[in-house]
């Protein structure tokens, strides 16, 4: 770090800076506080060194506590006696007697003395660089009177912010947010002193004692903050530890500034004065702090407790129970004793301390009743209390529930509670009811379950508020209990008051797991996490009764030994992997193209990659093809018992569209088996229309919304499974045939049908390998962090989004047309590469080779797959649509053609082969062999004169031209309601028909400004707009009306 320039410059500090012109009469008095040097004591400085920056009461304090003078100057410690007390509270914005700042400022000095102002500065205002030092300034002021006041339980009030001032997070204003950043170590420190006194023993490790010192010029803050910089500056980085102080050991859960305090894989030590095994609160406020830094602020927290070390133990036994990070540093040891007060080992919950005040309720000592704190009958002193039982039912509150999903930010994470919003989720509560039964002469205890919100009401209200009540207790003579809110706050307040805070998971697949750095996986009832204690925290939700077959779902999690072993020596890992791409995309393989295969294989291992899948596959064939028997190998990846999915998949056709849209949205995978084509029309289009709902909201993640009662937004699943659908046919939507993988089955290989039945029905080697992939990831995220694994795989995806593009251009799609559809096959592919990963870390270097999106590659051939169904993407257009249905519509007898000069005559006039002509252009001759129209008019033959290019005027030759009317979209969309779904856009289709290049040739390069008609002249005074095409657009594969003509004859 360079070296700051510390020259006094008294015009950079905006503070008040005190005069050294020297001792004054109450400067001299000072040193009469001053007590003679303690032969204990393990710091070099008395009161007499603070002057005259701190005097009197201040200054014998700072050297008690053995923080450096040039620590204090630098933070701005000031004494203050009733003398200056004006220009102090001027100086600091406190106010005059009017106010209540002025009023508890002055009370001070009532009783004479002075006392010591202690500035806290905000580490979210925390500089930078030495070189900003100057910027900063203290946000709250609290001070330590000489003759402190009692508070109303008459206890001595010694410290006390003043009124309006914030507890805030403290830095020491030297030390700079590069500084604390470098530091891998940070400590929690209780009071200002103490974290000052902790910073002073680190300084005196490192540097000299005598440049800890205050000269003249370190009366200016700004010069002292930079020269104390300079000498933190001289700490070796890796023995730096970024002291924090908090107001006290509940004064820190509200404050904002922990965001700042960067902890990320750092050791994090929380130093309270108060016993943590002992005391109920302070172990309470511990506990409450290893949470905050072992969970969203990503640490390592530690206890240092001074009774660890030998001399402090010393101490506290002659007579020193108290014993604060300050008066140990003065007096007992020095920096090279911090580590040996380290401990890993957080102590057991000590008991919360009984109290005994009337009219306080409580259950009794059995659980079985509930008991008030009364006035001894017949006494008259109101102290004289004891407990009265009241009702012979007692409790407690087991636990509140929240039932939800991950939310994107915990999937991200890893970080549980990250992202969640409470007020979207329902939270339950469950409290239990004892008794004695008086007849067996033993206990019952009941559960009353409800929304957690009946707890606010009597119990009399409970069955109101929705709370379940079991007959038992609505049988129980004194229930409910008359004084029902007293009772209540009895059950509340039992257990110390601590209830258990549940998540239960109403989804499989990755969760956060609290107090990890990483994620659990839940497969039906199944979960795979790095250790017991992760894994005996997760609660899997999603059962049969809320998901029917949500329990066949498993994972046989068998590799949890060391280097993916299984600890009992039956199977092994690298002989599964081989097994599997044998049986799966090998020579045993059952299907007859190697795309299709790696596909299958794809869909089984994509929900195991740590990032959501937009994934939909369309199985489609005729009966007995191979598409249900192709599902079923899919799931044998999802399965903890051999051929659980031998005779069923998870959905079917017959499931209605709300119950397949909830599964979707908690399982990994889903399968709709049998999408069978309906004879009943309406059912048909009914079931196409929610397949397509169904298809777009897991391409989009994103659920149908719905509505409550009250018209407010219920909470929406989000589709998570990569979805499966068997079918006969392809959805008719074009859109939506676009958002799938589609794999077509028109048989199997006999040959490779019974490796795989016995891999799926025997066997669950597929498991097997699927549990250890998510295993794999687990680990990495242990090893590195979850963010940077969930980071890799988005990068994978990206590079193989970008690899498949190239890949479709070589096969033949379309760039334009390659977005959409690259997305999907690198998505997909990340199933592949996660099995390449397992491979690569397994030393398995043959088959991780095989894993790449080279010719010849795995990976390309889930692009081959998809290009299949884009390469005729032309056909699927919405412009090419349009332009087959109106054919269709002149084909049978709903439209026709009109002559643009007289409607009453066929169109085409001219020509060996008119009849078959205009019959194409919807006319039939009738009984009299007159051609007559049919249906609607959807457009008119006309013949222009196209001038060619740089021609002169009047040259060129008449061409023909079918003018099609803008309003033939809406016809041919109310009779092909399938092909063109009502919602598309009449502009969109006939934009896309200029896209397309399927307008008249002579049009081409003479497409409108704006819209999509062109004029076409019906007479000397009449115009029409409408869209040029010619027969070869409209019937692709002629030329010419002649050619048509041809054809139809």
């Amino acid at each position: 770090m360079t070296d700051i320039s510390t020259t006094p410059n008294a015009s950079a500090d905006t503070e008040a800076d005190t005069d050294f012109s020297g001792l004054d009469e109450t400067e001299t008095e000072a040193l009469k506080f001053t007590p003679p040097k303690s032969t204990t004591q393990r710091t070099p400085w008395t009161a007499a060194d603070y002057a005259p920056i701190v005097r009197q009461s201040g200054a014998v304090k700072l050297a008690s506590a053995g923080i450096a003078p040039l620590v204090v100057a630098a933070r701005g410690y000031e004494s203050v006696a009733e003398p200056q007390s004006k220009d102090f509270s001027k100086r600091n914005g406190i106010g005059d007697g009017r106010s209540k700042r002025g009023q508890q400022f002055n009370a001070c000095f009532r009783d004479g003395g002075d006392l010591l102002s202690m500035p806290w500065y905000s580490v979210d205002q925390q500089v930078r660089l030495a070189e900003e030092l100057d910027l900063s300034s203290p946000v709250s002021i609290q001070i330590r009177p000489q003759n402190p006041r009692k508070n109303d339980q008459g206890k001595l009030v010694k410290y006390e912010f003043l009124t309006g001032s914030d507890t805030v997070i403290d830095y020491h204003p030297a030390v700079t947010r590069e500084w604390s950043s470098s530091a891998p170590r940070v400590l929690l420190a209780e009071g200002l002193l103490k974290g000052d006194s902790t910073l002073t023993a680190m300084l005196r490790a490192h540097v000299d004692e005598a440049e800890l010192a205050i000269t003249e010029a370190d009366s200016n803050k700004v010069y002292a903050k930079k020269r104390l910089a300079n000498l933190l500056a001289k700490i070796p980085a890796h023995e730096r530890v970024a002291i924090v102080s908090l107001a006290g050991v509940g004064n820190w859960k509200s404050n904002p500034e922990w965001a700042e305090i960067q902890m990320r894989e750092k050791d994090v030590y929380v130093a309270f004065d108060g016993d943590v095994a002992d005391n109920w609160n302070v172990w309470t406020m511990a506990d409450q702090l290893f949470k905050l830094i072992e969970g969203p602020k990503h640490g390592h927290p530690h206890l240092l407790l001074l009774g660890e070390n030998a001399a402090a133990q010393a101490a506290m036994l002659d007579g020193e129970p108290k014993l604060g990070l300050d008066d140990f540093f003065h007096h007992v040891g020095d920096w090279s004793d911090f580590d040996s007060m380290i401990t890993d080992e957080f102590p057991e919950r000590p008991a919360r301390p009984m109290s005994m005040s009337l009219g306080e309720w409580r259950v009794t000592a059995d659980g079985n009743g509930v008991e008030e704190c009364a006035q001894r009958a017949g006494s008259e002193d109101v102290t004289d209390v004891v407990w009265i039982r009241r009702y012979d039912l007692g409790g407690r509150i087991l636990f509140s529930e929240t039932r939800r999903a991950a939310t994107d930010e915990e999937l991200t994470t890893a970080v549980f509670g990250s992202g969640v919003d409470e007020s979207e989720y329902e939270v339950r509560a469950s409290v239990q009811v004892k008794w004695l039964d008086t007849v067996s002469n033993k206990d019952v205890a009941v559960e009353v379950t409800g929304p957690h919100t009946f707890l606010g009401y009597a119990p009399a209200d409970w069955d109101k508020r929705g709370a379940v009540i079991p007959k038992a207790l609505m049988f129980h003579p004194q229930w409910p209990p008359k004084k029902g809110l007293e009772w209540l706050g009895a059950i509340k307040a039992a257990g110390d008051g601590i209830v258990e805070d549940r998540t239960t998971w109403s989804t499989m697949g990755y969760v956060p797991v609290q107090e990890s750095k990483t994620p659990a996986f839940i497969a039906g009832a199944s979960i795979i996490a790095l250790d017991e204690k992760s894994k005996g925290r997760i609660r899997a939700g999603v059962g049969d009764a809320d998901l029917t077959g949500a329990r066949k779902f498993g994972l046989a999690d068998v590799f949890t030994g060391e280097g993916y072993t299984d600890p009992d020596g039956v199977f092994d890992l690298r002989d599964d992997i081989r097994t599997v791409l044998e049986t799966y995309v090998g020579s045993k393989s059952p299907w007859k193209t190697r795309e299709a295969a790696a596909c299958v294989l794809a869909m089984g291992l994509r929900p195991s990659i740590p990032m959501p899948t937009s994934v939909v596959s369309y199985l489609v064939g005729p009966p007995a093809m191979g598409k249900s028997w192709s599902a079923r190998a899919v799931m044998a990846f999802w399965q903890a018992v051999p051929g659980t999915w031998e005779h069923s998949l998870p959905g079917s056709a017959n499931d209605t569209f709300a119950s397949t849209e909830k599964a979707v949205s908690q399982t990994p995978v889903w399968v709709a088996d049998d999408l069978a084509p309906q004879s009943d029309r309406r059912a048909a289009e009914m079931m196409e229309s929610n397949i397509g709902t169904m298809i777009r909201g897991v391409f989009n993640r994103q659920g149908k919304r719905r509505m409550n009662y009250d018209m407010t937004s219920k909470v929406t699943p989000n589709p998570m499974a990569l979805l499966i659908l068997t079918a006969e046919n392809e959805h008719s939507v074009p859109s939506i045939r676009e958002r799938v993988v589609s794999v077509d089955f028109n048989g199997l290989r006999e040959e490779g049908m019974k490796p795989m039945e016995d891999l799926s029905y025997q066997e669950v080697t597929a498991s097997r390998v699927n549990a250890a992939i998510i295993r794999m990831f687990l680990k990495q995220g242990e090893a590195d962090s979850w963010e940077n694994v969930v980071a890799n795989i988005r990068d994978l995806r990206e590079k193989g989004i970008s690899g498949a593009k190239e890949i479709l251009f070589e096969l033949g799609v379309a760039k334009g047309d390659s977005t959409r559809p690259a997305g999907i096959i690198g998505d997909l592919a990340l199933g592949l590469s996660g099995l390449g990963m397992l491979a690569e870390e397994l030393g398995m270097d043959d088959v991780a080779e095989t894993f790449h999106w080279e010719e010849g590659g795995m990976l390309r051939e889930i692009a081959i797959q998809v290009s299949h169904s884009q390469k005729n993407k032309a056909n699927n257009a919405p412009g090419r649509v349009l332009l087959d249905c109106i054919a269709d519509l002149l084909a049978t007898g709903h439209g026709h053609i009109a002559n643009v000069n007289d409607p009453s005559l066929p169109p085409v006039t001219e020509g060996d082969n008119q009849s078959g002509a205009n019959q194409s252009l919807g006319w039939q001759a009738d009984s009299t062999g007159t051609l007559r129209p049919r249906g609607v008019t959807l457009g008119w033959f006309t013949k222009v004169k196209v001038k060619p290019a740089g021609g002169a005027p009047g040259d060129g030759v008449k061409q023909e031209v079918i003018a099609l009317d803008r309003n033939a979209f809406n016809v041919a969309q109310r009779q092909y309601p399938q092909r063109i779904q009502f919602g598309a856009s009449a502009t969109t289709a006939w934009k896309n028909v200029w896209d397309l290049g399927i307008i008249h040739p002579a049009y081409r390069e003479r497409r409108p400004a704006a819209g999509v008609t062109h004029q076409f002249r019906t007479s000397p005074v009449t115009k029409i707009g409408a869209i040029p095409v010619d027969f070869a657009g409209l019937f692709p594969g002629v030329g010419d009306s002649e050619e048509l003509a041809d054809g139809e004859d």
